[in-house]
């Protein structure tokens, strides 16, 4: 199967959480269904939304471009006239919470110029087969795994918003050492070993300072916008670093191009923790973040 492998075993571990969840999910109360076929609608249209990003960014056409503008309108008016809210906007009115989204978006866009231009540096540059170059890669997220549980308990005991800047900062400063100092393998690694430590070290307090803010009805609604902030970014930064990759050499696989690209993603990893840092804490259900 080669690397078609991945993708069957997601599969089959997608077929068993549906299994597990049709067995164990609790029957629907009187009214429920209603509710859950807002959010069906409210899913598929993000997705179509999604798909419609996509193509405007891979395949530039106004038609796109506006049908992704009108999908998002959709979107929210959607969710937000549901009863309950599907998507509660009055949580963006919170500083803290405000900060933590934006914080999540800025951190995964930049984080995934990295991620998604990485192979292609590696193989183009030191010409390195698939096998060492996933052997590479999977330093950031080994790393993250180890950093983000220690993260989340000394967010619990010193607060939120020194940490989450802190990671932050960490991620820009790997960013702008690929862009500008990787020479050899073993100094991406180190980057990459930066990168997942300050990804590590964000993301649990920056949770946490969200969870800590919301509201207990509306902390289900909360964790969603997150969620949507995270996968935005992810996007927008997959998105944004093949097209400066692109636009400043004649092909993804060009090096200059891809370093402009990474020194764009350090760029806005510094404003996602000046955003961080400065966040509003004065509320008294802040809980420290």
């Amino acid at each position: 199967l080669g690397y078609r492998a991945v993708f069957v075993l997601q599969a089959v571990f997608s077929l068993g959480l549906f299994i597990l969840t049709t067995k164990y999910m609790p029957e629907l109360r009187k009214g429920e269904g209603r509710l859950l076929n807002t959010r069906v609608l409210c899913s598929l249209v993000f997705a179509l939304f999604i798909a419609f990003v996509v193509l405007a960014v891979t395949s530039p056409s106004l038609g796109f471009a506006m049908s992704a503008i009108a999908l998002l309108m959709i979107f929210v008016i959607t969710c937000t006239r549901a009863n309950p809210p599907f998507l509660d906007t009055s949580l963006l009115k919170q500083k803290t919470i405000l900060s933590a989204i934006a914080g999540a978006f800025l951190n995964y866009c930049s984080l995934f110029t990295a991620t998604f231009l990485l192979p292609f540096f590696l193989h183009s540059r030191f010409e390195m087969e698939s096998s060492a170059i996933g052997a590479l890669m999977s330093v950031h997220p080994v790393t993250m795994a180890f950093v983000a549980s220690p993260a989340g308990t000394l967010s619990d005991r010193f607060g939120s918003r020194f940490l989450s800047s802190l990671g932050m900062f960490l991620l820009s400063g790997g960013l702008l050492g690929l862009a500008l100092a990787s020479n050899t393998p073993y100094a991406v690694a180190g980057f990459m070993f930066i990168i997942g430590a300050g990804t590590g070290i964000f993301v649990a307090p920056n949770t946490n300072a969200l969870l800590s803010t919301a509201p207990r009805n509306v902390q289900g609604s909360a964790s969603a916008i997150l969620a949507l902030s995270r996968n935005l970014g992810m996007i927008s930064g997959i998105a944004l670093s093949a097209t400066l990759s692109v636009a400043n050499s004649s092909k993804v696989t060009d090096n200059d191009g891809i370093r402009v690209a990474w020194l764009v993603g350090a760029l806005l990893a510094f404003v996602g923790a000046l955003v961080v840092l400065l966040r509003d804490v004065a509320g008294k259900n802040e809980h420290g973040a």
